[in-house]
């Protein structure tokens, strides 16, 4: 199936779209070639690549450290969103009997300081209601 939908190149085509292809083709070439030089440049120089993965092993440490403090306050942790997908022709009133059931099953949880619901008249996800 895909040797019927992509077509091979064409050197000799000098439509925009060959044109766009070997700009890009040219620019991650240069991009490699850039990447390669610095790359090769800091792995010959010992030095220079023992003390930057001390300096990576190290700050381990401390993120490992400090990862504690950084958790979000209580307020903005646990919440639960869903979605449900009705029937095509499901009606308002139909909908609204499985949400219920599903807003009692979210409402009877023993840690849940509020609970809400959004049913929609129409078959959308609620962003588009």
């Amino acid at each position: 199936m895909s040797s019927r939908l992509l077509i091979a190149h064409d050197p000799k085509s000098r439509g925009w779209q060959d044109r766009l292809s070997e700009f890009i083709d040219s620019a991650f070439d240069r991009l490699l070639r850039l990447y390669q030089r610095a790359l090769h440049g800091s792995l010959d120089t010992l030095p220079v690549t023992t003390v930057f993965s001390l300096i990576v092993l190290s700050s381990i440490y401390f993120l490992y450290v400090e990862a504690g403090s950084e958790l979000a306050p209580q307020e903005d942790q646990g919440i639960i969103i869903t979605s449900a997908s009705p029937a095509p022709n499901a009606t308002l009133e139909q909908k609204l009997i499985y949400s219920r059931q599903v807003y009692a099953a979210f409402a009877e949880h023993r840690r849940r300081p509020t609970c809400s619901s959004l049913t929609c008249p129409v078959n959308r996800s609620p962003a588009w209601c």
